[in-house]
């Protein structure tokens, strides 16, 4: 849960303010700090945790620095850059992170990774096919995965 500092909501880690933050950016420092979590609590090499540390980084950055007033701040908002960016930081992370998993780690995600690629990718899509062949049968149809 967050904590209470003068009035501010902070995340556990007590660096990064909530309050005050627009819901995507809330929600992406959230995801942020779940994929920092997540990466502390495996045991991945050095480049591949650095990796994540960079992106998250520049997540933040995003997050925290917002653009000051004026015709900057009308064409982020326009063209919906930095919310792109934030995701597009958080997808990254959560790619590396999931690649450097170990199996047992990762097993329990495949379900919400598959229903994530198949509304993006279509069910027909060969990258779908071959993440069921990787799943395997039993998973696929003990979890309603197929259909």
């Amino acid at each position: 849960m967050a904590n209470s500092e003068h009035g501010r909501e902070k995340l556990p880690h007590g660096e990064r303010e909530v309050r005050g933050a627009r819901t995507w950016e809330a929600i992406v420092q959230v995801r942020a700090a779940m994929i920092e979590y997540e990466a502390g609590q495996q045991s991945i090499e050095a480049e591949p945790r650095e990796r994540i540390q960079d992106l998250l980084s520049q997540v933040r950055q995003v997050t925290e620095n917002r653009p000051g007033l004026g015709w900057r701040r009308l064409v982020a908002w326009w063209t919906g850059a930095g919310i792109e960016s934030a995701w597009r930081g958080i997808h990254a992370a959560e790619e590396v992170l999931y690649e450097h998993m170990n199996e047992q780690s990762l097993r329990p995600r495949l379900g919400g990774i598959y229903t994530y690629a198949r509304s993006y990718l279509g069910e027909q899509d060969l990258r779908i096919l071959q993440l069921l062949v990787h799943v395997g049968r039993e998973i696929g149809e003990g979890s309603g995965l197929r259909g």
